[in-house]
Order: structure tokens, then sequence, then C-alpha cells
């Protein structure tokens, strides 16, 4: 390799380096707090969620949801959802770093989480984008699916 190549690619790369080593420690001081704060709202949230009413999940959704999506779709959603009935658990929920080292770059802090929760009738993965502002979080994006066997 040519020598004068050879010094700028080493700083390259150390500087990567540094930045992703930066980037997990951020991203795993987030997961600790958001541990504490977010998950319990997450469980508070997916009991009201899983009354299955638009008037009881309106108010948790973030502005930017309630942008793209209108009344009468969230209760087609919802109907669709509503044989799970009521919720009962959430399972070991997973942290999404990228969210986290994504919302870095922006204004709006995200927290993204995936979880096998329990209902009442079945279970499934839920996969949860939230909003927080002034010490608040909002559902920025909810997605129920189907556990893989």
């Amino acid at each position: 390799m040519n020598p004068s190549v050879r010094g700028p690619l080493m700083a390259v790369i150390m500087f990567a380096l540094v930045v992703s080593g930066f980037l997990y420690y951020q991203s795993a001081q987030q997961e600790k707090h958001y541990e504490k704060t977010a998950l319990p709202w997450v469980v508070d949230s997916l009991w009201q969620v899983s009354g299955w009413r638009t008037a009881d999940v309106w108010p948790l959704l973030a502005p930017e949801a309630k942008e793209v999506v209108t009344k009468q779709q969230l209760d087609a959603v919802l109907a669709q959802y509503a044989p799970l009935g009521r919720f009962i658990s959430l399972g070991d929920a997973r942290f999404s770093r990228l969210a986290s080292i994504l919302s870095m770059l922006s204004s709006d802090q995200r927290i993204g989480y995936s979880a096998l929760a329990a209902f009442e009738n079945g279970e499934a993965v839920v996969t949860l984008v939230l909003l927080e502002r002034e010490g608040r979080f909002y559902i920025y994006n909810i997605n129920l699916a189907m556990p893989e066997a």
C-alpha cells in the first residue's frame, strides 16, 4: 500500500471506531434510562390500547401519528386486533439501538422496543416507537404481528 494513502486511511478507520464506540455507549446509557421510565409507560399504555377503543388510544398518539392516520382508520385497525382481548403481560423487551442512535441526530427522542406480549386470547409481537417530548411519552408507531412459530 502506498505510504501516502496509509496514514489518512488509518486516521479514517480510527475516527470511525471512536464514533462507533461513542454511539454504542450512548445507546447503552439510553437503554438503561428508558428501562426505568419508558417501559413502565409502555405496559400501562398497552393496557389502555387493549381496550381497543379509539377514544382511549387517540390521546396516546404523537401529533405526527395523528397527522397520517384518521380516527376512522384507527377504528378499523383496532377492530382488527380486538379479538386478542385485554393485555396481560409483556415479555423481555428489546431496546432498539438503531432508533436510539438515529434520534441523536434529530431534535426528537425516539425510543423503540419490540417484545412478545400476552393477551387474553393469544400472543402478539408488539413493536413500538415512542416519542419523548417535555418528559412525556407518545406512541409514534405501533405494530402488532403474530409470533413466528
